[in-house]
């Protein structure tokens, strides 16, 4: 951890001179890098989230939360950072993180489930709020249908095949198809509007 973590130090100012969106998200990969090695190795953050694997899984999204909030706050002050495609991509990590989080404690019988389903309901409604009406964005938008998708097939899904119903492919089958097809109709009607 500590190469992948010198590495983002001694590029910082390069970064800060550079004022390059894309030296920006190689150091926030190398940041990123460096919080699973290090998690690897000490198993936690001075005993913060320690000893789990969904300790890790928190740290990456903190980590990419606050910095998709600080690269919104700073683009309206530093116009070169409005490249969406670094937004996205730091958005992309964060939501990747949480819904692994919110995954792992669905099929995990063991940990806190309260925590993670109640930080992710959270995310999403201030992803859609905010990315549906104060920034629109279709892309966000179609990440947090994605990771909704997700959660909830896998939620159901779970309840579903503990009973051995082999019928119960065929509804997670319907239910994937009819969340798609309603989060495919839904972003057309967003991009609608977003065009007129």
């Amino acid at each position: 951890w500590q190469l992948f973590f010198n590495w983002a130090l001694l590029m910082l100012p390069w970064a800060i001179i550079g004022r390059f969106p894309a030296i920006w998200i190689l150091w926030i990969v190398l940041m990123n890098t460096s919080i699973v090695l290090y998690h690897q190795t000490f198993q936690g953050i001075f005993r913060f989230m320690s000893g789990s694997e969904t300790g890790m899984l928190w740290m990456i999204f903190i980590f990419n939360i606050h910095l998709l909030a600080a690269w919104e706050f700073l683009t309206e002050r530093w116009h070169w950072l409005s490249e969406r495609w670094a937004i996205r991509l730091i958005a992309t990590g964060s939501g990747t993180a949480l819904t692994w989080l919110v995954l792992y404690t669905i099929f995990d019988r063991s940990g806190n489930r309260l925590l993670p389903g109640l930080v992710w309901v959270i995310w999403l409604t201030s992803m859609s709020f905010i990315y549906r009406k104060t920034k629109p964005d279709l892309f966000m938008l179609a990440g947090c249908c994605l990771s909704a998708i997700t959660v909830v097939v896998s939620l159901i899904g779970k309840q579903i095949l503990n009973h051995g119903d082999a019928g119960g492919f065929l509804v997670l089958a319907i239910l994937v198809i009819g969340m798609g097809a309603g989060a495919a109709f839904w972003l057309k009607n967003v991009h609608k509007e977003l065009q007129s």
